[in-house]
């Protein structure tokens, strides 16, 4: 899979684990948010932020692993190697 973000990062991985989360806050806390988390085994750099200082970026590895989700640091667009957009943010944030 290929995935982008806002800031020009693109980055080559398979994914690993799906599964669901949440933000680590008490149920009862009105800012407590649940949601789905995807381990990604990375594969190769396609492009590097076109910003410094980013901070998915600053500790990226080769076949390493890593997390990205719809809470924070959210991809702009999620795609099959074949170009095919398997997601996509409706809204950048």
């Amino acid at each position: 899979m290929m995935l982008e973000w806002e800031n020009g990062l693109k980055l080559a991985g398979k994914s690993d684990t799906i599964s669901e989360t949440d933000n680590g806050l008490e149920v009862a806390d009105e800012r407590f948010q649940e949601y789905i988390a995807a381990i990604v085994k990375l594969e190769y750099i396609i492009q590097p932020p076109l910003t410094q200082g980013d901070e998915l970026f600053r500790w990226l590895q080769q076949d390493e692993l890593f997390e990205t989700s719809l809470y924070s640091d959210i991809p702009k667009i999620i795609s099959l190697e074949d170009g095919t957009v398997i997601w996509r943010q409706s809204e950048p944030r």
